[in-house]
C-alpha cells in the first residue's frame, strides 16, 4: 500500500533478493521509486527490487522482474546485470479508479500466487509472473464489467461482486466481453 510504498523510498533495498515478494505500485509512486532509486527504471528493477515482481498500476498493468523465468517472455537489457523480464496487461478496465480496487488487485495476486506456489510444491509448471499478469487481466476485466454495470456511481464492492463471474469465464477461455 501506499504507506510501505513510502518506506521504500527511505529502504531503497527493502526487497532485495524476496523473490516472493510483489510491489503494487500506482504511477505516482512508481516515479517516486524510481527517483528515489537514482532516477533510472531499469537501475530500480535491477537492484533496488532485484527479483521482486513490480506491478506498475496504470492504464496498462506493466509487471516487471529480474527473476529467471521457466517460460519465455519479452526480456530487455542485458549486460552486467540480469535482465528483466516484462509482460504488459493490455485489459480495458472501467473509466472510474475507485479507491479500493488496489486492495482488490492485491488479493487477487496473493490467491493467484499462492496458487504459484502450489504448482511449484508439486513440480509443475508455474510462473509467478504470469500468476500477476493473469490476477491484472482478472480485476481489470471486472473493473470494465461493475462499471459497465454502475457507471459513475460503481465502487470497490461492485467490482468484487463481478470477480467470480469474470473468472469463470477466464477459465473457459472466454473474453470479458463475449
Amino acid at each position: 500500500d501506499a504507506l510501505f510504498m513510502l518506506t521504500l523510498e527511505s529502504y531503497k533495498n527493502l526487497v532485495t533478493g524476496y523473490p516472493k515478494s510483489v510491489l503494487t505500485p500506482n504511477v505516482m509512486e512508481y516515479k517516486r521509486l524510481v527517483q528515489a532509486n537514482g532516477g533510472s527504471e531499469e537501475e530500480f528493477i535491477q537492484k533496488s527490487a532485484k527479483d521482486a515482481i513490480v506491478v506498475k498500476k496504470g492504464r496498462y498493468d506493466t509487471i516487471a522482474t529480474t527473476a529467471s523465468a521457466p517460460v519465455v517472455d519479452i526480456v530487455l537489457n542485458t549486460g552486467d546485470t540480469k535482465p528483466i523480464r516484462e509482460m504488459v496487461c493490455k485489459e480495458e478496465g472501467g473509466l472510474k479508479r475507485s479507491g479500493g480496487i488496489g486492495d482488490i488487485l492485491a488479493g487477487t495476486l496473493g490467491t493467484f500466487l499462492a496458487w504459484d506456489q502450489i504448482l511449484e510444491q508439486r513440480d509443475q509448471q508455474h510462473d509467478a509472473m504470469l500468476a500477476s499478469w493473469s490476477a491484472c487481466c482478472l480485476v481489470k476485466q471486472a473493473t470494465k464489467k461493475a462499471f459497465d454495470s454502475k457507471q459513475r456511481a460503481m465502487t470497490a464492492p461492485d467490482v468484487l461482486e463481478k470477480i467470480g463471474e469474470t473468472m469463470q469465464k477466464m477459465e473457459r477461455g472466454e473474453h470479458s466481453d463475449d
